[in-house]
């Protein structure tokens, strides 16, 4: 069973319900919390409702307009294990073993389903200006998505191992692969014709990355988070490295702070504003392992 927690700083997040660790904090107040029933693997927001990717039991759909009282209000049953959710101009993205299933979020509380990209088992997703960037094996899949009754291939490129987060900017995606996969950049100012650019091998597991200009945060598992810096797309150079405690899994950046879901480590914020010295300046141990996050705003008080 998930834990679903919501935090003072417009943070959704999602955590296993596990042993129960000792509720230390620091500069995080915890809200509120709602169970699912399986395992929370992703989540996005849109128009007060939380998606949750909650593998064998299908996306969960919860109404979170109210921080302090989130309630189930749905689910929708992909008929395969759900992976990971996106949200991209009021259109839901839900990644599974059988393909990307398109949902309409016209009413939110009831999804609509459009279409189905029926092309294969896909992980993650990211989707910008109507293309849609898939994890799909080896390789970073690019669909054109901008009718989303007719989803349509446009390319694939390979990469050494399978990516587990992406990232998009500008020209380039940034892909956080497994094993020895590390962080790898492709040129993507031609869809129909991507280049594998530079890269950087991470000393642990690449399991996210999320980029600000010319930087790139790289959830590393049990190897904390790196801070890269990507002004060179062929040559990726390793600035900075934080050791973390847990796994870290996901991470999101705002106002020049790096929000980690870190597994049993619970939930890290980092602050790189001088990214040669990140400092820790905010944690929530949570009562299992963090998986996932959501982040829209954080409060800076000084």
């Amino acid at each position: 069973m998930k834990l679903f927690t919501a935090l003072l700083m417009s943070i959704i997040l999602f955590c296993t319900t596990a042993s129960v660790f000792g509720q230390d904090s620091l500069n995080i107040n915890i809200i509120s919390r709602l169970d699912t029933p399986g395992w929370a693997r992703s989540i996005a927001v849109s128009n007060g409702h939380a998606f949750v990717a909650d593998s064998a039991n299908g996306v969960r759909i919860i109404n979170v307009e109210d921080r302090t009282n989130p309630w189930h209000v749905g689910v929708f049953d992909p008929l395969s294990e759900a992976f990971e959710v996106n949200v991209s101009e009021d259109i839901l993205y839900v990644t599974t073993r059988s393909g990307v299933h398109i949902l309409s979020l016209d009413n939110p509380a009831t999804p609509e389903e459009i279409s189905v990209y029926e092309n294969g088992q896909f992980g993650t997703i990211q989707v910008q200006d109507g293309i849609a960037y898939l994890s799909y094996g080896r390789n970073l899949r690019i669909v054109d998505v901008t009718d989303p009754e007719n989803p349509t291939f446009i390319s694939d490129c390979g990469v050494v191992a399978s990516p587990l987060g992406i990232d998009i900017s500008e020209e380039y995606a940034y892909l956080a692969c497994n094993n020895d996969g590390g962080l790898r950049i492709i040129d993507i100012s031609d869809l129909f014709n991507p280049v594998a650019m530079g890269f950087y091998d991470t000393i642990g597991w690449a399991n996210d990355v999320a980029v600000d200009g010319d930087i790139a945060c790289v959830a590393d598992g049990p190897r904390g988070l790196h801070l890269i810096d990507i002004s060179n797309p062929d040559s990726p150079q390793l600035i900075s490295s934080v050791d973390l405690p847990g796994y870290s899994r996901r991470v999101q950046i705002i106002q020049n702070h790096a929000i980690v879901a870190a597994s049993g480590g619970g939930l890290r914020i980092v602050d790189f504003s001088d990214p040669e010295d990140p400092m820790i300046t905010g944690f929530y141990r949570t009562p299992g392992g963090a998986e996932s996050i959501y982040a829209k705003s954080i409060r800076l008080c000084s």
